[in-house]
């Protein structure tokens, strides 16, 4: 009877074993007749070749050999090199490695200079993927430009908490990464959620439940997901500097902010175009962003928004034209919900995470009847 073996087994048998050795040894060639048939053989092979240095290596100048040292052990292994961008002449790290920085430049500058370096040449990289006709270039183009200009945001803002001590605020909590893991709802006012909802017609009319509609806590569970996500340093040093501050200038009009964690240019757009509703946010709108008690009123301003853009089919200019059209798309087969999750922020994930925290709150709310 025979005993079938694992992939696992069966590769640490390769490992173990090397096709040199299986020539040589007496259970793979039993006697000298044998070794001499395979020798005979082996000669009359027109793709015969002495040893394993002499074979021909496919795209050798595409492959960059290394090691891997694994304790004691040493591995050989191989990796495809990046090949020269179209117009850049070059790999984006040795661009980057290559760039000629001024004598006397300051940390700042170099960080500059870099950051407009790796724009430059991811604009350039979806030019040249443009012209393919089986991918949509302006998309593209839209999106490597958008991952640019969101690192070049990340280090000016890292930048800016480095040098202001208002800036560096630390949160206590058990996940040291995410501190506000665990303890979402601290900052959420579920009657703020629901009392924000109702300030706002075009959401008002359509508040319940099912198909066609927004759920209740649709605003609560956008506020906590956001809060799940909420990091450390970078978005609790950001909100103790509002906080602190009559005018935060040193702050990125797409810096997001709050337990809603919205863009300080849509929070200036949303009580622009909402002056009644959110009149008591006039003076300082970015303030009031950062409190639990506050912030779901931009969230649902948010929402009305962009439902009255989808009825009178007009694109909010903070949507693009990619993202508006699944919007769309979502909210003509009645999934209201996930339209306005998906436009709050379009990763793939998202209706699946806001779900999940909408199914905590029903939770919480169930408890409460009890």
């Amino acid at each position: 009877m025979t005993t079938d073996r694992t992939s696992e087994e069966f590769d640490k048998g390769l490992e173990r074993v090397s096709p040199a050795d299986n020539v040589s040894r007496k259970e793979s060639i039993g006697d000298k007749e044998q070794n001499l048939q395979h020798r005979e053989a082996v000669d009359s092979n027109p793709d015969r070749f002495e040893s394993v240095a002499s074979l021909r290596v496919p795209n050798k100048d595409e492959i960059e050999p290394f090691q891997i040292v694994d304790g004691g052990q040493t591995i050989a292994a191989s990796r495809k090199v990046d090949k020269q961008e179209a117009g850049s002449g070059e790999s984006f790290f040795e661009g980057l490695r290559a760039l000629n920085m001024p004598e006397g430049a300051s940390q700042q500058e170099k960080d500059r200079l870099q950051a407009d370096w790796s724009i430059n040449y991811i604009e350039e990289k979806a030019r040249s993927l443009s012209e393919s006709d089986s991918i949509d270039g302006d998309q593209v183009a839209f999106d490597f430009k958008s991952a640019g200009r969101k690192v070049q945001r990340f280090a000016e803002a890292t930048e800016a908490q480095i040098k202001n001590p208002e800036m560096r605020k630390v949160e206590a909590g058990k996940d040291l990464m995410r501190p506000r893991r665990g303890r979402e709802d601290d900052f959420i006012s579920l009657g703020a959620c629901r009392a924000a909802g109702n300030r706002f017609k075009s959401l008002r009319m359509r508040m319940g439940l099912g198909p066609g509609h927004v759920d209740p806590d649709l605003i609560a569970a956008t506020i906590r997901n956001e809060q799940h996500h909420f990091k450390q340093l970078y978005d609790t040093g950001t909100d103790n500097y509002v906080q602190s501050k009559d005018s935060p200038e040193a702050l990125d009009e797409m810096q997001s902010i709050g337990p809603a964690q919205m863009q300080i240019r849509n929070i200036r757009h949303l009580v622009e175009r909402y002056p009644e509703e959110l009149k008591a946010y006039k003076d300082s709108p970015l303030k009031a962003a950062t409190r639990p008690g506050d912030a779901p009123f931009f969230v649902a301003a948010y929402f009305a928004n962009v439902i009255e853009g989808l009825e009178a089919g007009e694109r909010p200019g903070f949507i693009n034209e990619k993202t508006w059209g699944k919007i769309g798309e979502l909210y003509r087969q009645g999934k209201v919900n996930e339209a306005l999750i998906y436009a709050y922020n379009p990763d793939p994930d998202q209706v699946k995470h806001v779900n999940d925290h909408l199914a905590e709150i029903w939770k919480q709310r169930a408890k409460e009847k009890i």
